[in-house]
């Protein structure tokens, strides 16, 4: 939903989104054992993502390069968005690297199935 607005969000309104903001936060809530689509969403968009970790997250990406790491419960969000905006190259740089991790890594191009197993075996290691 956006603000102002009674209905949720098309795809495409979204993506929109993702293209005017220079950053877009990922907090997994309920979803602690798999990455939202905002992420690679995002990504693709050029949006530098600020996100908390999980088995998922972190068997795609490598947090402090490809996104900033978030630590639940420090109140980080504010000191991690300043020190990517005092360097909006860096910033920039973060999201390059991701969205070269995305293009090289097979993560997306598996079935459910496998996505499955995947975090299972994540989730059985730690």
């Amino acid at each position: 939903m956006c603000a102002g607005k009674a209905r949720p969000l098309s795809p495409t309104e979204t993506y929109g989104l993702y293209r005017r903001y220079r950053f877009t936060l990922n907090v997994n809530g309920a979803m602690l054992d798999l990455m939202h689509d905002r992420v690679t969403n995002a990504i693709t968009a050029g949006s530098v993502v600020l996100s908390d970790e999980n088995p998922a997250m972190r068997a795609v990406f490598m947090p402090d390069r490809d996104y900033g790491r978030l630590r639940p419960g420090t109140g980080d969000i504010r000191a991690t968005v300043e020190r990517l905006m005092s360097d909006p190259e860096a910033a920039y740089r973060t999201t390059l690297s991701a969205a070269e991790t995305m293009d090289a890594s097979d993560f997306f191009d598996q079935g459910p199935r496998a996505f499955v197993d995947l975090v299972r075996g994540l989730w059985a290691r730690l």
